[in-house]
């Protein structure tokens, strides 16, 4: 979903380009492009294919992408035109009449998340990293943007040095990305992707001189050196957020251990532990961060909101059979709450397990 308005900027770009030169060659290669990657992606379509939504491998994606790939085609075909106001207008029209088509055929992806309910998008969706401006969190700044923003400072450097027209799209492309991570933090790995090119052209030129240019042109073109920064940054961050040094993990690995030598069975935890939970035990979760599960989100927020009578009901009526307790979970500073109650040790749950601030409870009949 994030590489899309990448794809979506170049093809504006050529067919800028295909209007004001009158060359198609370019443009003609790109849509096949398109092409193939899009028969592929129909010969290989998942089994929710026809899921309605717009932010996957799925049928609505496919056709906005094939109406963008037809648009790309008859702005090659208007290329033919020998008057150039006459070009302009003729993919003007294209383009106009592309973005009606997507409106009208699938306006799911006009906004990706517009099904969310709004709720979701309050209490969870907003606090996602991925899904936040990328200058949000120190951290993530670093992580997901660091590669990007190196990248386009080298993409800088090979425009002022060569001003070819390649190095002059990237560039183009790489503060594209960076407008959208700016917005939402995922769109980097797109143009992460990208700044690649840039850096392995400066990795070039400092093996030429060595010494510490090349050590420093590798280093700053190892996307893993940007992820080990951001990692020592973050207890750091989470420590001066939180006014103290608390864990705030809630699947540590003696917890994992524990839970996984108990009998198979639903869990209901803290979101963001489902992933975790999944991976490391034999248990099934309740929810997991992932933004099509919203109803089993929204259910595990309202567990931890609701007084802990009300809140074991709705566990027992769920089948719930455990209950993880952490420092990270919702509306433990609710008063009255089932979390509240969960931090206090107060729930009317059967504890198993206390590894350092995390709990694990057994829900009795």
């Amino acid at each position: 979903m994030e590489t899309a308005p990448l794809l979506a900027l170049l093809a504006a770009i050529l067919l800028a380009e295909a209007a004001w030169s009158g060359r198609r060659d370019r443009l003609v290669g790109y849509g096949g492009g398109l092409a193939f990657g899009l028969v592929a992606a129909r010969c290989f379509a998942p089994n929710f294919w026809f899921y309605p939504a717009c932010d996957g491998f799925t049928a609505n994606a496919w056709v906005a992408s094939v109406i963008g790939a037809a648009a790309v085609f008859a702005g090659a075909g208007a290329t033919a035109l020998r008057d150039r106001r006459h070009r302009l207008a003729a993919i003007g029209v294209v383009a106009a009449l592309a973005a009606w088509a997507v409106w009208r055929l699938t306006p799911a992806c006009l906004s990706p998340y517009g099904a969310l309910d709004p709720l979701l998008v309050r209490v969870w969706l907003s606090q996602v990293a991925e899904a936040r401006p990328l200058l949000a969190t120190p951290a993530v700044a670093i992580g997901y943007g660091g590669l990007l923003v190196a990248g386009t400072l080298a993409a800088v450097h090979a425009v002022r040095a060569e001003r070819t027209r390649g190095w002059i799209i990237i560039l183009v492309l790489l503060v594209g990305a960076l407008g959208l991570a700016m917005v939402q933090a995922r769109a980097a790995n797109g143009g992460a992707l990208l700044a690649c090119l840039p850096l392995a052209r400066i990795v070039v030129l400092a093996r030429a001189r060595g010494g510490w240019r090349m050590a420093g042109a590798w280093l700053g073109s190892a996307g893993i050196v940007y992820a080990l920064v951001a990692q020592m940054t973050v207890p750091a961050t989470a420590a001066s957020a939180a006014g103290g040094t608390a864990d705030m993990g809630c699947t540590p690995p003696a917890m994992l251990a524990t839970l996984a030598r108990q009998p198979a069975g639903l869990v209901l935890a803290p979101v963001d532990a489902g992933a975790m939970l999944i991976a490391h035990t034999p248990h099934r979760v309740l929810a997991a961060p992932y933004h099509r599960a919203g109803e089993a989100i929204l259910a595990s927020y309202r567990f931890y909101r609701l007084p802990p009578p009300a809140a074991r009901r709705m566990a027992e009526r769920l089948g719930v059979r455990y209950v993880l307790a952490c420092a990270a979970m919702p509306y433990r500073q609710v008063p009255g709450s089932m979390a509240a109650a969960l931090q206090q040790g107060r729930a009317p749950l059967t504890g198993i397990a206390r590894v350092g601030t995390t709990t694990l409870y057994r829900v009795t009949p």
